[in-house]
């Protein structure tokens, strides 16, 4: 058999067509979508910095519904994706139900407005009181029902502890610092309910994050996280700022919630782009270096020490010479305490890192060609059945041409073996497979089934030329 002589890397392994990250209309449209979110942010932007003051409140009311609606219009083609489970499924359903209903109170809430400049017995507010509780309500089931990375009850109890603690530490700062200065216990219902609406949703978005950072790679991507991590940061603060929208620091707010919004289109507009994790789809995972993580969340250390710094700071005009002593002392127990939990944790987390370092190991083992580095014959088959499920079911490549198998071998290969001996054999085989890997495509599957035996798996755009 003639082999090529290029030499080059191991064969990359994709997910197979019509995934979320295959060329389709889902993307056109997420870019679309994108696009549209970019388009009004921008518009929205230039008048609320250089727009007059009457401009403000009607511009930020006609803007943000938009962007939710955009927000959850994506997270609706996310559900339409085949490869996805049916938890992941329901929780983009769930979230994408909650920000319409956000999306449909603001409409209501400008709505209202826009009569009430006619007519002032038409109180404004009643899509915030009413339709932004549904939302907030949908997106809580959602993300209980989540599924988490976590693969024992332990784990679940200690994510949920450490969800549990931060927001807890969060609710302490969001009465100090934004309920308690706009509301007064003389105050009606109204004033009460209009008063903490805003800051309960800044609660329930750091519970959203804290869950889909929480939560399994085949249900949300780490991009995806990273972006609505800047979201919903940069949501906290227009609520923090929270003047009127004619004001300068008004205008800063209303800035800040349009590209908040904008920034959750972007969002899962990456979420659309995300390759599924080959591991969910019957596929060995990557085996090349991984960046590892934490073994452990900060969250819980970082509200605790937040915490104890506000009454700190709440009591200290209250403290005499002996009091500062105190608290100093526990403050200080405090440290020591989590110090000593943070090295357990550590430890643990070494211990865990090892444990999973070795299961990859063999896990990559069972599914490669020790020799080769080559997918062996159980992944070689496992592709092959996957490419002859999809032909079977008309999902194939976009010639129409069924998926082909090339087997073949190296002639004289016993003679290499018995002149030259098994280690210059073994380093044949790994030249041969580097240099056939290196002349294929992405789409193609090469396989060492056993000896000097090699096969490949044809399966996209190239299946129709695969006798040439």
């Amino acid at each position: 058999m003639r082999v090529p002589t290029a030499i080059g890397a191991t064969p990359r392994l994709v997910a197979p067509p019509g995934s979320a990250g295959a060329p389709g209309r889902r993307p056109v449209l997420a870019h679309r979508l994108l696009a549209v979110a970019l388009g009004v942010v921008t518009v929205a932007v230039v008048c609320f910095a250089v727009g007059p003051d009457a401009w403000q409140r009607p511009v930020l009311g006609a803007t943000n519904p938009v962007l939710c609606g955009l927000t959850a219009a994506a997270q609706w083609l996310v559900t339409r994706d085949r490869l996805l489970s049916g938890p992941a499924v329901r929780f983009w359903r769930l979230l994408a139900a909650g920000l319409s209903a956000f999306a449909l109170g603001m409409v209501v809430d400008f709505g209202a407005w826009l009569v009430n400049q006619f007519d002032d017995r038409v109180r404004a507010g009643v899509g915030e009181l009413v339709l932004f509780p549904v939302g907030a309500l949908l997106v809580l089931v959602a993300l209980v029902l989540v599924p988490v990375a976590a693969r024992t009850v332990a784990e679940r109890v200690t994510i949920g502890l450490d969800v549990t603690t931060a927001l807890f530490g969060s609710s302490i700062f969001v009465w100090y610092f934004l309920i308690s200065r706009r509301w007064q216990p003389a105050a009606d219902l109204w004033s009460l309910a209009n008063t903490a609406i805003l800051p309960a949703l800044t609660l329930v978005a750091g519970y959203a994050l804290l869950r889909i950072t929480a939560s399994d790679r085949s249900v949300i991507a780490r991009p995806t996280v990273r972006w609505l991590a800047v979201a919903v940061t940069v949501e906290i603060v227009s609520i923090v700022v929270d003047t009127p929208a004619h004001t300068a620091a008004g205008r800063l707010g209303s800035t800040l919630q349009s590209v908040g919004l904008a920034i959750c289109v972007l969002a899962m507009v990456m979420q659309l782009r995300h390759l599924p994790d080959p591991g969910s789809v019957g596929l060995a995972p990557p085996t090349g270096p991984q960046r590892p993580g934490r073994p452990f969340t900060m969250l819980p250390f970082g509200a605790m020490t937040a915490t104890l710094a506000l009454l700190l700071l709440v009591v200290s005009a209250r403290l005499d010479r002996r009091g500062w002593v105190v608290a100093v002392g526990v403050i200080g127990l405090c440290v020591v305490v989590m110090a000593r939990q943070l090295t357990a944790l550590w430890e643990n987390g070494r211990l865990l890192a090892a444990n999973r370092a070795l299961t990859r190991q063999l896990h990559h083992r069972a599914f490669h060609d020790q020799l080769t580095g080559l997918a062996n014959r159980t992944l070689f088959t496992d592709r092959v059945t996957m490419a002859m499920t999809r032909a079977m079911t008309g999902a194939v490549n976009a010639d129409g041409a069924p998926p082909a198998v090339l087997f073949f071998d190296l002639d004289d290969f016993k003679l290499v073996n018995d002149s030259l001996g098994h280690q210059a054999g073994d380093e044949l085989l790994r030249t041969v497979a580097r240099r056939l890997a290196d002349d294929l495509g992405g789409s193609e599957t090469l396989g060492r089934l056993g000896g000097d035996e090699f096969a490949i798996l044809v399966d996209g755009a190239a299946a129709g030329h695969a006798e040439q």
